[in-house]
C-alpha cells in the first residue's frame, strides 16, 4: 500500500523531500559506486567471511531446529497435549520477538553513546546471545520431562538469545561490505538456508528407532548447543568491523573503493555545513533587516517633529534622515 520502487513513484513524497534526495544522489555519485560488482574469489578467500558464515549456520541450525522439530519433542517426549503445543511453541517464539526488535538498537544506542567501539559491541553482543543460547539447552535434557512448562521456558530463553544477534552478526555483513552488503547478504542467506531442509532429515535419520526417545533428543540437543558455542569462537576470534575493500572490484577502471566512501562521507559533512552557514546568513540578514525598519521609523519620527518645528517658524531648512547613511536636505519657505 504504501511501498514504492522510487521515491518518486511515492504519493505522499513532497517537492521539499524529492528535491534533497535527488540532489543528494548526484552529490554523492551513485552512477559510480553502482558501477561496483562483487570480487568473489576475495570473499571466498576471506577469512572474516567465514567468521561472518559461521555463526549464520550453526545459530540457523538450532533456530530450524526449535522451530521446526521441537513440537515434535513437546509431544513425543514431554507428553504435553495438542491444545497445550500451539500455545507452547507460540511462547517460544515470543522472546525472539523482543530480543530481535530491541538487540540492534540497544547496540547502536553502545556505538554511539559509550567507547566500546563497534567491534567489542558486535562481540559483546553474540556473546550474550551464544551464552543465552546454549545455557538452557545445555539444562534441557538435565530437567527431564516432568516439568513441562520448565522446558517450555528454557527453549524460549534460547530463542530469546538468538535476537541479540540483530546487535551481532546480522549487521555485520553491511559492515564490512558496504555496497555490496545486498549480494553478500543473498550469498550467506543461501548458504544458511540448507539447514532448513538438512535439520528435519538428520532429526528423522537420529530418533527413527525411538522418536520418543529422552536420550536420543538429548543427544539432539546437546548437539546445537556445541554448535552454538563452535560458531560463536569462530566469530570472536577472527572477526573484523573494517570495510572490506577487496571485495568488491569496478566493473569498469579502478576504483579505489575505501576512499569513494570517506569522500561520499566528507561530502556529506561538508553539504551539512554549507546548510548550516546558509542558515546562520539568513538569520543575521534577518536581523539586519529588522534593525534597519526600526531605525527607519525612529527616523521617521524625528524627521517629522523637526518639520514641525520649521513650519512654525516662518522658513528655514530642515532635514529628514532615513536608517542609512545618506540625508536629504530642502529648504521650505513660505510666503
Amino acid at each position: 500500500m504504501v511501498v514504492r520502487s522510487s521515491p518518486e513513484e511515492h504519493p505522499f513524497i513532497s517537492k521539499a523531500e524529492l528535491d534533497l534526495i535527488v540532489n543528494g544522489r548526484k552529490e554523492e555519485g551513485e552512477g559510480e559506486l553502482s558501477s561496483l560488482e562483487p570480487n568473489w574469489s576475495a570473499i571466498f578467500s576471506s577469512t572474516v567471511f567465514y567468521a561472518v558464515l559461521a555463526p549464520k549456520i550453526t545459530y540457523g541450525i538450532v533456530f530450524d531446529f526449535v522451530s521446526l522439530k521441537i513440537p515434535a519433542y513437546l509431544q513425543d517426549v514431554i507428553q504435553m497435549p495438542v491444545s497445550e503445543n500451539g500455545i507452547a511453541v507460540a511462547v517460544i517464539m515470543v522472546g525472539y520477538m523482543v530480543t530481535l526488535l530491541t538487540g540492534g538498537l540497544l547496540a547502536d544506542c553502545l556505538i554511539a553513546h559509550t567507547r566500546l567501539g563497534k567491534c567489542k559491541v558486535r562481540k559483546i553482543f553474540q556473546l550474550l546471545a551464544a551464552a543465552i543460547m546454549a545455557g538452557p539447552l545445555f539444562l534441557l535434557p538435565l530437567v527431564g520431562t516432568s516439568f513441562k512448562w520448565l522446558n517450555v521456558l528454557l527453549l524460549a530463553g534460547c530463542m530469546g538469545g538468538y535476537g541479540f544477534t540483530s546487535g551481532g552478526d546480522v549487521p555485520l555483513v553491511a559492515d564490512l561490505s558496504g555496497p555490496l552488503s545486498g549480494s553478500v547478504f543473498a550469498l550467506i542467506n543461501t548458504v544458511c538456508s540448507i539447514s532448513g531442509f538438512t535439520v528435519p532429515y538428520i532429526v528423522g535419520v537420529v530418533i527413527q528407532s525411538a522418536p520418543s526417545s529422552p536420550l536420543l533428543w538429548s543427544s539432539l540437543i546437546n548437539g546445537c548447543a556445541v554448535l552454538v558455542v563452535a560458531g560463536t569462537v569462530i566469530f570472536i576470534l577472527f572477526i573484523s568491523v573494517h570495510l572490506q575493500t577487496d571485495w568488491a572490484k569496478p566493473s569498469t577502471g579502478y576504483i579505489d573503493i575505501e576512499e569513494k566512501l570517506s569522500s561520499r562521507a566528507r561530502r556529506r559533512n561538508s553539504r551539512y555545513r554549507s546548510i548550516g552557514d546558509r542558515e546562520e546568513k539568513a538569520a543575521l540578514l534577518a536581523v539586519a533587516a529588522a534593525a534597519k525598519v526600526a531605525a527607519k521609523n525612529a527616523a521617521s519620527s524625528a524627521s517629522g517633529a523637526s518639520e514641525e518645528a520649521a513650519v512654525s517658524s516662518s522658513g528655514g531648512t530642515s532635514c529628514s534622515g532615513s536608517a542609512s547613511v545618506h540625508y536629504q536636505c530642502r529648504t521650505t519657505g513660505y510666503s
